[in-house]
């Protein structure tokens, strides 16, 4: 079995193997019936196979499909903004597990609101900040950041951390 790899997204994988009885073989899934040994475009959650060779002996199996638990979101640690078209901006990044960042702010070290977007993608570099405030250039230095993200299993998540701006 391959794990699916996020939580409401169908790309999993099972594939069922049978040792030491009598070819051929019928393959049973539970959730959907006879079919092949090998299954596609699985959700995370539990399976269930019955095979039965050709002199009738039945064997049965459970396997329960992960999904992979891993940051979903990625915002790096710093960005540069000095106009060389390099890291220039800084957003939230993703998997396509992301179904959208549902807001995503900026604040300096003693909390001022900088920025703001709503609704928008992972990696739309139009999101992102640009290291100002009011048209004026901010100074290098640590700044802080807040996102809500929604996931297509309909998880909210807010996250928070901070970014180093360099010039």
């Amino acid at each position: 079995m391959d794990m699916a790899t996020c939580r409401g997204i169908p790309d999993g994988s099972a594939e069922a193997v049978t040792l030491g009885s009598t070819y051929p073989y019928s393959w049973d899934w539970r959730d959907v019936g006879a079919g092949e040994n090998i299954r596609y475009e699985l959700l995370n959650g539990p399976y269930f196979v019955k095979a039965t060779d050709v002199n009738g002996c039945i064997d049965s199996a459970r396997y329960v499909l992960h999904y992979e638990k891993k940051d979903l979101t990625y915002l790096p640690s710093a960005f540069s903004s000095n106009g060389d078209g390099t890291n220039d901006y800084f957003f939230p990044m993703g998997s396509a597990c992301i179904l959208e960042v549902n807001y995503f702010a900026i604040f300096d070290r003693w909390g001022a609101y900088l920025y703001e977007k709503r609704a928008f993608q992972p990696g739309d570099l139009l999101a992102g900040w640009d290291g100002t405030y009011e048209q004026r250039v901010m100074n290098p230095g640590t700044y802080i950041w807040k996102a809500m993200i929604t996931y297509h299993s309909a998880v909210v998540e807010e996250k928070s951390g901070d970014v180093t701006l360099c010039r």
